[in-house]
């Protein structure tokens, strides 16, 4: 679904450019960058010094290496650029409808310098025990239970009565 221009999030406007500096004017200083990077996982395995990133589509690739040596202090050796098309969504009620193209997307790609990266498994040791799953359950037999009981409502919401 795509948004007005005027309701996207932050992340998709484009960046404001810099004012223009004139001699006598004191020097533009930015502490933090309007730009943002996004560590992604990549559907093969990458080799251990290369990190794949998704970032703001008006990035270079000499913004992100500044990125990342000037923030994080990560050296890099070598970055490649992918741009994936944005998808199309069919309409769930007519089949030959398509909806425009979604925004594109640009990945970078890069390659440590002196470093090797592996992907963090946040999940590995969080699992769903018995006792939640029982939870979860009982909260939604309650949630169907009070969803039966004001059918005759017609969606009505519970702060009207």
């Amino acid at each position: 679904m795509r948004f007005p221009i005027n309701l996207r999030y932050l992340h998709e406007k484009p960046l404001p450019r810099y004012p223009l500096w004139y001699p006598d004017n004191p020097r533009v200083r930015l502490f933090l960058p309007l730009f943002w990077l996004k560590m992604v996982k990549h559907e093969k395995p990458l080799p251990n010094d290369f990190v794949k990133f998704e970032c703001h589509w008006q990035m270079t690739i000499s913004d992100v290496k500044q990125y990342l040596e000037k923030l994080y202090g990560i050296k890099a050796m070598d970055a490649r650029v992918e741009i994936k098309r944005g998808e199309y969504m069919k309409h769930p009620a007519k089949p030959n409808a398509l909806s425009p193209p979604m925004e594109d997307r640009k990945y970078i790609y890069i390659q440590l310098k002196d470093e090797t990266f592996e992907f963090p498994d946040l999940f590995k040791n969080k699992r769903p025990s018995d006792e939640i799953a029982k939870e979860q359950k009982q909260l939604f037999n309650q949630m169907n239970k009070d969803y039966n009981t004001k059918k005759d409502r017609l969606n009505i919401g519970d702060w009207f009565f």
